[in-house]
C-alpha cells in the first residue's frame, strides 16, 4: 500500500496536512459534490535528478529546485512524465480492485525502494535518519505512527531494499540503525490509514467521470452514499490504532461494518454492469427525473432523489432503488407530478438470509420485518445481557 505514495505531488504539501494528487484533483469536503480544477496543470513532471512534482508546483517555482533532493535547476525543462501518467490512468482504470486490496492488506508487493525504485517484497527503515520520529518507542517494542497525511511521502522516500541499505550505511560516517518495515508495530494499519485519503480520491474521481456513463441516477447516487460512508466510518477508526485501547471493541465493529459495506458495493457493481450488458437504455429513474427536471414542478430534485438512494444504504437489495418497496410513496408522487401513473408494476423482492443476524445493520427492515425489528430494539439490553452471559 505504500506505493499509493506515488500518486501524490511532493512539492504540493505546504502544510502538514495540505496533500495533493497527480492529475485531476477533487474536492475535500465529504457531503457536496466533487470539482475539479484543470488536470493540465497537475500532470506530473520528472527533474533531472530523477524525482517528479506537478506541472503547476514547476511553473512556480523560480530556479526549479528538487524539493526533495535541493538539486537546482532540477525541472527547468518542465519534462512531462508520460510514464507516470499512464501509471495514474491504470489506477484510475483498476480503481475498484484496488480498493479493495487496501482494504484487505494484499497489495504489497508493489512497494519500491526509495533509491533504486526496484520493487521490493521487504522494505528498511533507517532508524537513525528517522528525523520525524515515525518510528516511537513503545515498551519494549517499536510503533510505526503517522500523524499526518503527509508522513506517508515521508516513509516512502526513506525505505530501502536491502542491497540499498547496504549501500546507505557504507556511505555514512556511523554504523546507522534499521529496522524491516513489516517488524514495526501498527505499520500496516498506519500505512493504510494515511494511504485512505489517495483511495477516496480516486473513488470520487471514478464516480464523476461516471456520472453520465451509468443510466440509472438512482443507483449511481447509492454507489456514492455508500463509498463515502464506508470512509467515514474509516476515518472514525483510524485515528484509534492501539490494541487494547478503551473504545477498541467499538473499532472492531465499524472495521466488521466497513468489510461488510465493500461487499455490499462490490454486489451492486457486479449486478449493475452484469444488467446494462443486455439492456443499454435508460433506467426508469433517469428519465423520470428528466421529465421532473423538465417540468419543474419539483423546487429541490436532487434532494428528492438522494433522500430515496439514502434510505437503501443499509439494504443487501440490488437493483434500482426506484423499485424498492420502501420508496414506494415518493415514486407514486413523483410519477403524479408529471400526470403519469406509476409505471412499475413489480417491486424488487425482500432480502431474505436466514443466517443474517437480526441485529445486524444490514438487515433489509422492510415492513414484514418492521415488527421484529421493534421487538430487538425495545429489548435490546436484555438480549444483550442474555448473549453476554451466554458466552460467559
Amino acid at each position: 500500500m505504500l506505493h499509493l505514495a506515488c500518486l501524490y505531488c511532493h512539492a504540493c504539501v505546504r502544510s502538514s496536512t495540505d496533500v495533493k494528487l497527480f492529475g485531476e484533483l477533487v474536492n475535500d469536503r465529504l457531503d457536496t459534490t466533487s470539482s475539479f480544477p484543470d488536470g493540465e496543470k497537475r500532470k506530473p513532471c520528472t527533474g533531472i535528478c530523477g524525482h517528479s512534482i506537478c506541472l503547476e508546483c514547476v511553473e512556480r517555482s523560480l530556479n526549479g529546485k528538487c524539493p526533495l533532493c535541493q538539486k537546482e535547476e532540477s525541472f527547468i525543462s518542465k519534462t512531462v512524465n508520460y510514464q507516470s501518467l499512464e501509471v495514474i490512468e491504470g489506477y484510475h482504470k483498476d480503481y475498484w480492485n484496488i480498493l479493495k486490496n487496501w482494504w484487505n492488506g494484499t497489495d504489497t508487493r508493489k512497494n519500491k525502494c526509495s533509491k533504486c525504485t526496484e520493487e521490493a517484497k521487504k522494505l528498511w527503515i533507517c532508524l537513525t535518519c528517522d528525523k520525524l520520529r515515525l518510528c516511537e518507542q513503545k515498551g519494549d517494542s517499536l510503533r510505526l505512527r503517522m500523524r499526518f497525511d503527509s508522513h506517508l511521502l515521508t516513509l516512502a522516500n526513506h525505505v530501502f531494499c536491502s542491497d540499498c541499505f547496504y549501500k546507505h550505511n557504507e556511505d555514512q560516517n556511523e554504523e546507522h540503525k534499521s529496522m524491516k518495515l513489516d517488524d514495526i508495530k501498527y505499520a500496516a494499519e498506519e500505512i493504510k490509514a494515511r494511504s485512505s485519503n489517495i483511495i477516496l480520491e480516486l473513488f470520487r474521481y471514478q464516480m464523476n467521470n461516471s456520472r453520465k456513463s451509468i443510466p440509472c441516477k438512482l443507483r449511481h447516487m447509492r454507489f456514492e452514499l455508500t463509498g463515502l460512508s464506508i470512509w467515514k466510518l474509516f476515518r472514525e477508526t483510524s485515528n484509534t490504532i492501539d490494541e487494547n485501547s478503551c473504545g477498541n471493541l467499538l473499532v472492531e465493529i465499524k472495521k466488521e461494518l466497513i468489510g461488510k459495506r465493500i461487499q455490499n458495493l462490490d454486489k451492486q457493481l457486479k449486478d449493475f454492469f452484469n444488467e446494462i450488458e443486455s439492456e443499454e437504455s435508460k433506467c426508469e429513474c433517469t428519465l423520470l427525473y428528466e421529465r421532473l427536471e423538465l417540468s419543474g414542478v419539483v423546487e429541490n430534485l436532487d434532494d428528492e432523489f438522494f433522500l430515496m438512494a439514502l434510505s437503501c444504504l443499509e439494504t443487501e437489495m440490488l437493483g434500482c432503488p426506484l423499485y424498492f418497496k420502501r420508496n414506494a410513496e415518493d415514486r407514486v408522487r413523483l410519477f403524479g407530478l408529471v400526470n403519469e401513473e406509476d409505471s412499475i408494476r413489480e417491486l424488487t423482492a425482500s432480502v431474505n438470509n436466514e443466517n443474517q443476524c437480526p441485529l445486524c445493520l444490514l438487515l433489509d427492515y422492510e415492513d414484514d420485518n418492521m415488527e421484529l425489528y421493534k421487538y430487538y430494539t425495545d429489548n435490546c439490553i436484555e438480549i444483550f445481557e442474555n448473549w453476554w452471559r451466554h458466552e460467559m
